[in-house]
């Protein structure tokens, strides 16, 4: 057999290159239109309203902790960042809620100026609190928290379809946390 036919014979199989840029043979080729993008702006939480019976009991708390953790261990800085911890979290929970750009496209989630690619999620879930609803994405990493993105219920739908394209739809159990904060309202 002549060199130039014996090329790209090994073991009883026949190996041909193709030329750059030629289809394969048999391939069917789809052509999978562009993700619309779907934008909305929502609060980015909900804000539960607190009066100053809400912030006295908050004190009263504190103040209740630290006389536990003092009587137990008799120890002044754990009181100390005990009551610092307190009056930060007072402080978060006054915090009134800005209001948010979210946009979802083929490429990821944008909320605000942060960019979240879908390889970081596992799975979505839609979530209503009353009237309220909102996305929940469960990532894949340990130690990252659950995102919780709100929306106007026109829009539920549009950003159903545009997430489902990407990411699998489960139903997420409440965390202890979740149900945590709503007893308290923060």
């Amino acid at each position: 057999m002549p060199e130039d036919q014996n090329q790209g014979q090994e073991g009883g199989w026949n190996y041909r290159q193709e030329q750059e840029g030629s289809p394969i043979p048999g391939a069917v080729q789809q052509a999978y239109p562009e993700q619309e993008a779907v934008s909305w702006v929502a609060s980015e939480y909900i804000s539960q309203t607190k009066n100053g019976g809400w912030y006295f009991a908050l004190f009263g708390a504190i103040v209740l902790i630290c006389g536990v953790v003092y009587l137990v261990s008799r120890d002044l800085l754990s009181v100390i960042f005990l009551s610092v911890m307190g009056i930060l979290f007072a402080v978060i929970a006054s915090r009134k809620p800005r209001q948010m750009q979210y946009t979802i496209d083929a490429e990821g989630i944008l909320i605000g100026n942060r960019e979240y690619d879908f390889g970081n999620f596992k799975s979505f879930s839609l979530q209503h609190d009353g009237a309220v609803g909102y996305i929940s994405l469960l990532p894949l990493k340990r130690f990252m928290p659950e995102i919780v993105i709100y929306y106007a219920p026109e829009d539920e739908q549009r950003i159903f379809d545009a997430l489902a394209l990407n990411l699998p739809n489960e139903n997420h159990k409440e965390t202890i946390a979740d149900k945590f904060a709503r007893i308290i309202r923060f």
